[in-house]
């Protein structure tokens, strides 16, 4: 699935390719890579906009941890992805 990632709350973001998804965190694509520890939102369907960091970063491929747990049944429903 995709979703809308950015680095602060006037950056229009970009758009990443969101590889999985789990209530704590989330592994995706990215166009270019982000400094670990970094603060992120991502925006995923269904849910809106996420806080979370940057926790590791290889290969364009990038893991974010939410600050807050999200409903993940949420997500995939309003993406249409099966479980």
């Amino acid at each position: 699935m995709s979703a809308r990632m950015r680095v602060s709350d006037e950056d229009a973001g970009f758009l990443v390719r969101v590889r999985n998804v789990s209530a704590g965190g989330l592994m995706a694509e990215l166009p270019h890579p982000l400094r670990p520890d970094s603060v992120v939102q991502v925006k995923l369907n269904g849910i809106g906009w996420v806080v979370g960091r940057v926790v590791w970063q290889t290969e364009g491929r990038t893991g974010v941890a939410f600050d807050q747990p999200i409903d993940v049944a949420r997500v995939k429903e309003a993406s249409g992805t099966p479980d």
